[in-house]
């Protein structure tokens, strides 16, 4: 059927062992690398409030993503008739 696209295939193939590489040297290194430290990340109030917010906005729409979704429908409908 494609078989024109074995030259895709082949770089999709490449670009997949080129990026897993990356990706498992950074996992090694987060995981299982010495750390430079020992001491814990200074965080102020604030910066603990934003991440409370958007950790909250997050479960919102995990457990009710349909008003986003008909706000969602509705301005592709009027956009694209």
């Amino acid at each position: 059927m494609h078989h024109g696209l074995a030259w895709l295939v082949i770089i999709a193939v490449i670009n997949t062992a080129v990026s897993a590489y990356y990706y498992f040297r950074v996992i090694k290194a987060t995981w299982f690398g010495t750390p430079v430290s020992r001491e814990g990340i200074p965080s102020s109030w604030a910066l603990r409030a934003a991440l409370s917010i958007a950790c909250l906005g997050v479960l919102v729409l995990f457990f009710f993503p349909s008003p986003l979704l008909d706000v969602a429908q509705t301005v592709a409908g009027t956009l694209f008739p």
